[in-house]
């Protein structure tokens, strides 16, 4: 499976609290994210694809590592009505990940 996630999941996961936000050691995090991630450079990005043209990146991000779906908590991209590709809150992230 080939995901992308959003900045702003690493953030709130970082510093909330919930089901969908379990981390509990900053280093222990950032050394998950090491070993897991696939870390890559920003995308070149085209026109507007959203409301908010500073969340397209990561729609051009998946595009260009065909990623299955985005997870994000960003109103913009989980209400883009042209999605060709799904996005998912972190907490529906999570139930899919159960489900496998």
């Amino acid at each position: 499976m080939r995901v992308v996630l959003d900045a702003n999941v690493f953030i709130s996961a970082a510093i909330s609290k919930g089901p969908s936000h379990r981390i509990v050691q900053a280093e222990r995090y950032v050394a998950t994210l090491a070993a897991a991630a696939d870390v890559v450079s920003d995308p070149a990005t085209g026109p507007a694809l959203t409301h908010d043209q500073d969340d397209d990146y990561v729609i051009y991000l998946a595009r260009a590592h065909h990623a299955d779906f985005i997870v994000s908590g960003d109103a913009d991209l989980l209400e883009w009505h042209e999605q060709d590709l799904p996005v998912v809150s972190p907490a529906e992230f999570e139930t899919r990940l159960n489900q496998i």
